[in-house]
């Protein structure tokens, strides 16, 4: 299973009751206010690096991957978006507590949190993003005979 397949799943089953949606980066690259559900998550990769060795015939390299998970929240009784980030944080609180120590593929390290940002709030929107990382080995092996 992919990586952000892997998230996008292990969030709809942790936060069914309190997510109304849980997407992927071209959703939440395509969304506007009047199309975003309230309140939602994306989940996409935003930086990967990889160190490692080549062997003869094959590569064995380290991927560190560190993956988004924005959540969009608008307070609907508080036109003014003062309350709104109480909401975000409460959301924060549980998507940490599910992808925390969660290992998302065989073989890869468990989730860390990395940073947390506020991307953008109007018109009572808002939008947080939290960054969680993972390592993984890639091993190709490219057949040679020595």
């Amino acid at each position: 299973m992919a990586l952000e397949t892997a998230i996008k799943t292990r969030l709809k089953e942790a936060l069914k009751d309190d997510l109304r949606k849980v997407a992927g980066g071209l959703e939440f690259a395509a969304i506007t206010q009047k199309t975003a559900q309230n309140p939602s998550g994306f989940v996409f990769t935003v930086r990967e690096s990889g160190r490692g060795q080549e062997l003869i015939g094959a590569v064995r390299q380290t991927i560190k991957s560190e993956v988004a998970v924005v959540l969009a929240v608008r307070a609907i009784d508080n036109p003014t978006g003062e309350e709104v980030l109480d909401s975000v944080n409460n959301l924060r609180l549980k998507v940490r507590r599910a992808l925390v120590g969660y290992s998302p593929i065989a073989g890869w390290s468990a989730l860390s949190f990395v940073r947390g940002q506020l991307l953008d709030l109007e018109a009572g929107w808002a939008f947080w993003q939290d960054t969680f990382e993972t390592e993984g080995l890639m091993e190709v092996d490219h057949g040679e005979e020595i």
